[in-house]
């Protein structure tokens, strides 16, 4: 008979034993990861950018490896691709409502955060980077910052020359940025010089620091353009058409550093009362929300400029009726109580959708499936106030 304590000894020696294997295979999983770049690479690229910019903590190994362009342009080229939201004044709206706190801005819902005591606004959103103003009105000046919501990376712009002069002329400022391009953005400030009717472009570089007023982009106006809805994408930041300018809209050439016109074909008629809802860009293709009468009834139509940017192609096109028929009971043929805040072209033709501001609510709309999805409960604080969407997608790149 075996004694009893004996095989207890025995029993607990076997399970030191299994637990030390347990635990020498552990340290070895983790040791040929740490010193397998590859394979870390492998692992840590399928994770979000909230748990990138985390694990840079970890080790000055891992803060190296995840920094470094080998590993951000990859993530980024695939980042630029998925919208996560809007900032919609203050607010953060995120789309994917299963997971509502995966794909939120890292630490800051919005970014009201700068130490002023002057209005903060979020001026453009390009690629993950947002371009915010504090303006001045005692200087009537206005101050930029250049800010990124995924890393919290924040940079402030140097005063534009001219500064206080300009402040209540500028007709358009952008951001330009794209991660896959280099690190480095720019911004592309228009004003008009009142005793000339001159337009004239400065031009910041971050690599540099400073702006660059162009010389040869001084043009006279008797009605200077309108440069509304800006968006860059291929080199050129391009504006929708609007008033006397819709036949040929104008984009800034980045390249050549040249105002340019488009030379294509415009489906809009300006004496028509045609309204342009939205212009924007969405995986590298430009869309136009138009809404049009024809053939005896009222649409939204939904463009795509052509990629070699010769015209316009008709993606969708919705009856109002239908399209609007829950919302119509209250707001019969009053279709300014809705605004597009966005348009998020999917991988797939079934992805794609729309982003809408109705009364107190914002909503997702499937452009194929013809099916809403609730986003957001727009606070009474803002409700009806003129507020504008801004894209956010994650960026790890740091500028």
């Amino acid at each position: 008979m075996v004694n009893r304590r004996t095989k207890l000894r025995r029993i607990n020696n076997t399970r030191k034993t299994h637990e030390s294997d347990d635990h020498h295979q552990q340290v070895e999983s983790r040791e040929l990861i740490d010193y397998n770049d590859d394979l870390l690479i492998q692992i840590l690229s399928r994770l979000p950018a909230d748990s990138i910019v985390r694990f840079k903590s970890v080790s000055k190994h891992w803060q190296s490896l995840l920094s470094h362009r080998e590993f951000t342009l990859p993530y980024d080229r695939l980042s630029v691709l998925r919208v996560h939201g809007i900032f919609y004044g203050s607010s953060y709206v995120h789309y994917d409502t299963k997971n509502p706190n995966q794909n939120c801005p890292l630490s800051r819902r919005s970014p009201y955060f700068h130490p002023s005591s002057h209005g903060i606004r979020i001026v453009q959103s390009c690629n993950g980077l947002l371009l915010c103003s504090i303006v001045k009105e005692i200087e009537r000046a206005r101050e930029y910052y250049v800010f990124n919501p995924t890393t919290n990376q924040l940079e402030i712009v140097q005063s534009i020359k001219e500064g206080r002069a300009v402040g209540t002329r500028i007709r358009f400022v952008g951001l330009v940025y794209h991660p896959t391009e280099g690190k480095h953005y720019k911004l592309v400030c228009m004003y008009i010089i009142e005793t000339s009717r001159e337009l004239r472009v400065q031009i910041y570089s971050s690599d540099i620091k400073r702006w660059k007023l162009l010389s040869d982009v001084y043009t006279k106006y008797n009605y200077p353009p309108t440069f509304k809805h800006g968006a860059y994408v291929d080199g050129g930041i391009y504006w929708a058409p609007f008033g006397l300018f819709a036949w040929h809209p104008y984009y800034f050439n980045l390249e050549e550093e040249k105002l340019q016109k488009l030379k294509l074909l415009c489906p809009l008629d300006p004496y028509a009362g045609q309204t342009v809802y939205y212009f924007g860009e969405s995986r590298g293709h430009f869309h136009m929300v138009v809404m049009i009468r024809c053939e005896g009834g009222l649409y939204l139509r939904i463009y795509e400029m052509m990629s070699d940017h010769s015209g316009w192609v008709v993606m969708f096109q919705i009856l109002i009726e239908e399209f609007l028929a829950e919302f119509l009971r209250t707001h019969y043929f009053d279709y300014s109580f809705f605004k597009v805040l966005d348009v998020v072209r999917g991988e797939k033709e079934g992805d794609t959708f729309l982003v809408l501001k109705f009364p107190g609510e914002i909503r997702s709309y499937n452009l194929l499936e013809k099916s809403y999805n609730k986003l957001f409960d727009v606070p009474t604080t803002i409700e009806g106030r003129t507020m504008k969407a801004h894209r956010y997608i994650q960026t790890i790149g740091l500028f």
